[in-house]
């Protein structure tokens, strides 16, 4: 049960990871794909892909859980993961603007 607990902790970190993962290589290869489309794509492969998952890989596990518990559960580790996804977005952002910055007084 430790063991689900903590893949349960970890969950919004490994979706984080899949998201910049996937928006990284999406932006590298797929040239036309600008750099918003990216970000939503790693988003959308992050919730999808990884977060629902994961989420229901333990539900399916583990019964001992109410209904209750595991939507708060699910909604708590969502809105972990949508503010991580948005501090790497602000991230990401914050440095292309100032390459534009740059280019524009260089």
């Amino acid at each position: 049960m430790l063991s689900y607990s903590l893949l349960q902790l970890f969950n919004p970190f490994i979706c984080f990871i899949i998201n910049v993962l996937i928006q990284v290589v999406s932006y590298r290869i797929i040239s036309r794909l600008g750099l918003l489309k990216s970000e939503l794509l790693g988003f959308a492969a992050g919730v999808f892909g990884g977060f629902l998952l994961i989420e229901a890989f333990l539900l399916s596990l583990t019964f001992k859980f109410r209904l209750a518990d595991s939507l708060s559960i699910l909604v708590v580790n969502l809105v972990i993961y949508s503010s991580l996804g948005y501090c790497y977005y602000n991230f990401y952002k914050s440095g292309s603007n100032s390459e534009e910055n740059t280019n524009i007084k260089g």
